[in-house]
Order: structure tokens, then sequence, then C-alpha cells
């Protein structure tokens, strides 16, 4: 976490021209995506991890989600709830060397 940086430091500082891979399970807890109760406890923060998805989405338009695992015949069960959410928002892709060939591809001539 030393090296680490905020995610709104990225977003003021690093322009929008840049092309984003999220490389990361897209299958997770509702709560974890939308803000439950669990992660807003108490506290008077409640942007939620779609909100920052938003906003990462509405400053880099380029911008791929790649999951290390086809999600898509989960989207009805209790953990495919979230990726189909994050289906919605953005691109998303399973992770093979196929499709990262592809999207970096994609993306280096996207304009």
């Amino acid at each position: 976490y030393r090296e680490s940086v905020k995610t709104d430091w990225v977003l003021r500082n690093l322009d929008g021209e840049y092309r984003v891979i999220i490389v990361g399970d897209a299958l997770m807890d509702l709560a974890e995506l939308t803000g439950g109760s669990y992660y807003n406890r108490g506290g008077t923060d409640t942007v939620t991890g779609l909100d920052w998805l938003r906003r990462v989405k509405e400053r880099y338009r380029h911008l791929v989600w790649l999951t290390p695992e086809d999600c898509s015949s989960m989207l009805g069960s209790f953990w495919g709830q979230s990726y189909g959410i994050i289906k919605k928002e953005v691109e998303t892709r399973t992770l093979t060397v196929a499709t990262l060939t592809d999207v970096v591809k994609k993306l280096m001539v996207a304009r």
C-alpha cells in the first residue's frame, strides 16, 4: 500500500487519452460494487465501487475489463449479479491470450 496511488489522483492527473485495461474478477458480492451497508457502516463516504467505475469510464473513453474466467454463464447467479452490472457499464471480456491481443490492438487504433 505504500506504493499505491489513489484513484482520484489518477483521474485528476492522467490524461483522458490513456487506454485502460482493468484486470480482475468481476464476480463479487454485490455490496462490494454497490456499497451495501457492510461497506458504509456509519461512514459518510457514499461513493460506491460502481461510482468509481463510472468515473473512470467518464475520464477514459477507451476502457476494457478483462476477467480471468468466462462469467457469462453465471449472469443469473448470486455472484453473477455484479458481473452483469459491470458488463452493462464497460466492455467486458474473458482474459485469454487471444482476447488480450485483440483488446490491445483495438485500444491502440481507437481514436
